[in-house]
């Protein structure tokens, strides 16, 4: 069945948490519409949709507040800076060398009193909590419906849900565009290791699904995190993830869901697992690798079922942009002989 494919996400100001980083739009994710030939965030120019408007992402998961939480958000939104100078808590009044600004998700005015302890953010966290002074909505506040929204659709899409399955890498590209390494890696932690994402990952191996071809992307940002030595996970979790990337891998030549479009898209959601980790600063080794493990997977796909038929390369780049191919090039193909295979079939005119 030939999957239409979530349009063309843009986001043209600040990310959607106020990180600061701004003009960054996000990556299209793999099955969104290219004809616009939209630019990657590699060159900080803003997307947009097939008929000019910019859009917005779909993905993104604001103002959601839950009472859930867990050790590594915790740690998340708490990690302390090097010791500063010795200060009293405004909170608990207690003298402490780790007080520091609390993290407003947007903010009206000064601001800069507005600090707790390690303690009391801790706390504040746990009960998912507002600024104590100014009643702003904190940057944990996000960072828990991003999460929560994350696994919820990891654990609850099924087979043949092409755009949705794909979006969950978008939701993922956003989400570490606009934050620390050290949110990043730890919040992969926390997806990998989730019970209902763990039950859901060893369904699909066992029964051999299309889904994990669908969303191959998530799995192979986060098996490059654990395989560089980015996010600790147990022996088993890891190899939980790299079976998950095999296995996609594999489902993918198996059944290649019966359209070009879908070599495009498997290639793109590569690309933008690159692309992710290059962006915030982490290791590409791993990603570029499998990256091009799964551009000669494409290859092989497009060449044995789609390679004679009409306006077949076209219909590749339908879901696959040509600037993000371009952008991971030298990364994942390197200086070979012969360049860029990927760019040669589908780009070479």
């Amino acid at each position: 069945m030939r999957h239409a494919g979530p349009r063309q996400s843009a986001m043209g100001s600040a990310c959607s948490d106020s990180c600061g980083h701004t003009a960054t739009p996000p990556l299209d994710c793999g099955m969104g519409n290219t004809n616009g030939r939209s630019r990657p965030a590699t060159v900080a120019t803003v997307a947009t949709s097939t008929t000019g408007a910019t859009t917005a992402t779909a993905a993104t998961q604001t103002g959601t507040a839950t009472t859930s939480t867990s050790t590594a958000v915790t740690a998340v939104a708490v990690a302390a800076e090097p010791a500063g100078p010795r200060q009293d808590c405004p909170i608990c009044y207690a003298s402490a060398t780790d007080v520091e600004p609390l993290p407003h998700k947007s903010a009206a005015g000064n601001i800069a009193s507005h600090r707790a302890c390690r303690k009391c953010r801790e706390e504040l966290v746990k009960r998912n909590a507002p600024c104590p002074w100014c009643r702003t909505e904190m940057v944990w506040q996000t960072v828990f419906g991003v999460l929560d929204g994350l696994k919820g659709a990891t654990r609850g899409y099924r087979d043949g849900q092409h755009d949705e399955l794909a979006n969950l890498m978008a939701m993922w590209q956003e989400y570490e565009m606009c934050r620390t390494k050290s949110d990043i890696t730890l919040f992969a932690r926390e997806m990998a290791t989730d019970p209902a994402v763990v039950a859901r990952l060893e369904g699909a191996l066992a029964t051999s699904s299309g889904w994990l071809r669908d969303s191959c992307g998530l799995w192979i940002r986060f098996y490059a995190l654990y395989a560089d030595g980015e996010t600790e996970l147990s022996t088993a979790d890891g190899e939980r993830l790299r079976r998950a990337v095999d296995a996609a891998i594999e489902s993918f030549e198996r059944d290649h869901g019966g359209h070009p479009d879908f070599v495009g898209a498997m290639y793109q959601q590569a690309a933008v697992a690159v692309l992710s980790a290059s962006f915030s600063g982490l290791s590409t080794r791993t990603t570029a690798a499998l990256a091009r493990r799964v551009g000669e997977a494409a290859l092989r796909v497009f060449r044995r079922h789609y390679g004679a038929q009409p306006r077949s390369a076209a219909q590749v780049r339908e879901r696959l942009n040509r600037d993000y191919a371009e952008a991971v090039s030298d990364m994942v193909w390197g200086s070979d002989v012969g360049g860029d295979p990927i760019m040669k079939t589908f780009f070479a005119s």
